[in-house]
């Protein structure tokens, strides 16, 4: 039978939104496993002794910027065919579970994406904000890829879809979310070219600020029809307009800053 090997970093679990109660959901979803390996960021407020309680197979590693550097530590620990990557924020419902079992057993892919239903303010959004990253792969395939802190995997196909989603406790308050997209928005500003000129144009001023974020908000209400979820509906489409236009803000500052770096390395 082919072995599961899950990967979950973490670090201050406990302190941060959703906290203790999500994270044990987390763990407790995951003692089917044939080994559940976590790397830590040297936490201070009790994560490795609650996951203790679920796994002895804990590292501790300290936080280099890097969670992508974290979540490779973990493959190196791993000794299981399939690797499943789950964050410390994700439950997995026993019917994903049971896909996943039945996947590997009879693989016909070289990896499976997982649907991610966010839970934000207390419900699930029905519509708006899922993805479906790849969660699941054979240990040696693919490779790690996208902004940093914001990494994604990728497998040479076939790649399958399971058709149960896991539960995303991501933001369970506003604030959590802004906080997130402070995060995690300069990576993404890092990757984009920079704008062919440093001060901007009352044309520049829609075309590469306002434009991005009305355009995600159009995508995530309408398209992606966040609408249907209500209020939360519409908070998170909101939310997800604010994280664009902080991405093409961040893009104006470095425009900014490239003329005086120039400036400093000809002197």
């Amino acid at each position: 039978m082919a072995r599961i090997s899950v990967i979950l970093p973490t670090g201050n679990v406990l302190q941060q939104s959703p906290g203790e109660a999500v994270f044990r959901r987390v763990l407790a979803a995951l003692t089917w496993a044939d080994e559940l390996i976590i790397v830590d960021s040297d936490s201070s407020d009790g994560t490795r002794e609650v996951a203790s309680g679920f796994t002895d197979k804990i590292f501790v590693h300290a936080y280099r910027g890097s969670l992508k550097e974290q979540k490779k530590i973990a493959i190196e620990y791993a000794t299981g065919d399939w690797i499943l990557w789950v964050d410390a924020d994700e439950v997995l419902p026993e019917a994903l579970i049971a896909e996943i079992r039945a996947a590997v057993a009879a693989p016909r892919a070289q990896g499976w994406r997982i649907r991610r239903q966010h839970v934000f303010a207390g419900r699930v959004l029905r519509h708006a904000g899922e993805d479906a990253p790849l969660r699941l792969w054979r240990r040696g395939e693919g490779h790690w890829d996208g902004p940093e802190n914001d990494e994604f995997y990728v497998v040479d196909p076939p790649v399958e879809t399971f058709a149960t989603p896991l539960e995303h406790y991501s933001t369970a308050r506003l604030a959590d979310r802004l906080r997130k997209i402070a995060y995690f928005a300069p990576a993404h500003a890092a990757l984009l070219p920079l704008p062919p000129r440093a001060e901007y144009t009352r044309r520049d001023i829609w075309r590469r600020l306002l434009r991005p974020a009305v355009q995600r908000f159009y995508g995530v209400w309408w398209v992606e029809k966040g609408r249907k979820d209500g209020v939360r509906g519409l908070l998170w489409s909101l939310l997800c307009a604010i994280n664009e236009l902080y991405v093409y803000m961040l893009l104006w500052e470095r425009a900014q800053e490239q003329p005086r770096r120039e400036a400093a390395q000809a002197d």
